[in-house]
């Protein structure tokens, strides 16, 4: 009986031909499968909210089309005046967290002063920790220190809460530096502070818009951080939304709560498309000033 074989590489081959039939013809209905529950998560989570807050924003209690909300924000002095105090606590907190955040990320970040790559772990750790918790712990620390509520109080947990948002992305941008552009500058003559605000402040650049805009954002809508750390005179645009959605309820406060919510989206969606176009200028750059 006269037996025939077939060479391996043919095996091979046919194989990989059989194979490559199995494979969908169109790759967008691939991507599609695949995208499906994101965007079944998108709707229900994120688009449907959105659709009744603009709903009641824009109508009054009866549910009729209305801008006397916007009206209102406007012509009330309170209203203007507690977001303009929060909107300078969200700068004075990322101007704040960045000083720290920027000189301790540079030691977790240079090979020179941090060997123990694990040192990075004591910083991401209380991140574990439920942040309401931590801000109920730093109460009463700040009380038994003798501090009183109020704005001093809440400044002291906002830092404390979003300063390893800011030490993340420098630390990040921190040790991927190139730092052959430093030893170089030192070698050209180049003092320790023109090798810092010329090499190495430029270079990190990136870090310091994405931590602040992780700073900054956060800050601006939180309530719980000056309910929990404030007293009865301190209020942030944040807790007046939160009061209008849970004391006076879907008479007033949700078409009022509505209308806040939309103004402080329409701030940070600004300072998130200020600062993305900031970024893109830096994202790819590799040289000094």
């Amino acid at each position: 009986m006269l037996t025939i074989s077939t060479p391996t590489h043919l095996l091979i081959k046919n194989k990989l031909v059989f194979l490559s039939t199995m494979r969908p013809q169109n790759p967008s209905i691939q991507r599609r499968f695949f995208a499906t529950p994101y965007g079944l998560f998108s709707s229900f989570f994120v688009i449907a909210p959105l659709i009744i807050v603009f709903y009641y924003a824009f109508t009054s209690s009866s549910g009729k089309f209305s801008l006397d909300n916007f009206k209102d924000f406007w012509y009330n002095e309170a209203y203007i005046e507690v977001l303009l105090k929060s909107l300078l606590m969200a700068a004075v907190n990322t101007a704040i967290c960045l000083v720290l955040g920027f000189s301790i990320a540079y030691i977790l970040g240079h090979p020179r002063y941090n060997k123990n790559p694990y040192l990075v772990l004591l910083f991401i750790m209380p991140m574990w920790i439920n942040s309401l918790l931590r801000t109920i712990a730093m109460r009463y620390m700040l009380e038994w220190i003798g501090m009183s509520q109020g704005y001093g109080m809440i400044m002291v947990g906002l830092v404390s809460d979003f300063l390893p948002f800011m030490i993340l992305p420098l630390y990040t941008t921190i040790a991927n530096l190139d730092y052959s552009c430093v030893d170089a500058a030192h070698d050209l003559g180049a003092t320790h502070f023109d090798v810092f605000f010329k090499v190495i402040l430029p270079l990190s650049v990136p870090g310091i818009v994405s931590g602040s805009l992780m700073v900054f954002m956060p800050t601006i809508s939180t309530f719980f951080i000056s309910d929990i750390l404030g007293n009865a005179n301190t209020f942030l645009f944040g807790n007046i939304i939160n009061q209008l959605f849970s004391k006076l309820g879907i008479t007033y406060g949700w078409n009022m709560g509505s209308a806040l919510s939309i103004i402080m989206l329409l701030l940070i969606g600004i300072s998130v498309v200020s600062t993305n176009r900031y970024n893109k200028v830096y994202s790819n750059r590799t040289e000094v000033w």
